[in-house]
C-alpha cells in the first residue's frame, strides 16, 4: 500500500475539492448524496494513487471518478436528469466521452469526422479546459 503525507493529501484536497464539490452538486439535488460522492471520490483518488501523479492528469482522472461515482451513488434516480457539467460546457467531445461514457469511434460516426480530427478537437478542448480551470488554480 502506498503512503502519502497528510500535508500532500491536504494540498490535493484543497486544490481539487471545490471542483469536485461543484460537480457533485450539479448532479444531485441531495446534499447528503453530494457529500457521499465527494468522500468516495477522494477515497478512490487515494486508493488509485493519483494524488502524486502528473500523468494522466489528476483533474481529468477526478472528473472520470466523479462521473463514475455519481452514476453509482445516484443509480436510484435521485440525480438531476440529463445534467451537464458546467466545466465541460465548451468541450463537447470531452462531454461526450466522460459524461456519456461513449467512445471516440461513436463520436466520429455521429459527427461525421475522422479520428484524426477528433484527436485535434480533443487536444483543443483539453487546452481550453486547462485554461478555464487554471483560473481556479486547478491543473489539467
Amino acid at each position: 500500500m502506498h503512503q502519502i503525507s497528510k500535508e500532500t493529501f491536504d494540498r490535493f484536497y484543497d486544490r481539487y475539492s471545490p471542483m469536485v464539490y461543484d460537480m457533485a452538486h450539479q448532479m444531485t439535488t441531495s446534499t447528503r448524496h453530494a457529500e457521499q460522492i465527494i468522500i468516495s471520490v477522494f477515497k478512490k483518488a487515494y486508493d488509485q494513487n493519483i494524488i502524486e501523479k502528473t500523468f494522466p492528469s489528476p483533474c481529468m482522472t477526478l472528473i472520470k471518478i466523479v462521473l463514475a461515482t455519481a452514476h453509482t451513488v445516484l443509480n436510484n434516480g435521485i440525480g438531476k436528469p440529463n445534467f451537464k457539467l458546467q466545466q465541460l460546457n465548451h468541450t463537447p467531445l470531452l462531454q461526450h466521452l466522460l459524461h456519456d461514457q461513449s467512445s471516440i469511434a461513436s463520436y466520429c460516426s455521429e459527427c461525421g469526422i475522422s479520428k484524426e480530427q477528433a484527436a485535434i478537437n480533443l487536444r483543443a478542448e483539453i487546452a481550453s479546459l486547462g485554461k478555464s480551470l487554471s483560473k481556479n488554480n486547478i491543473s489539467v
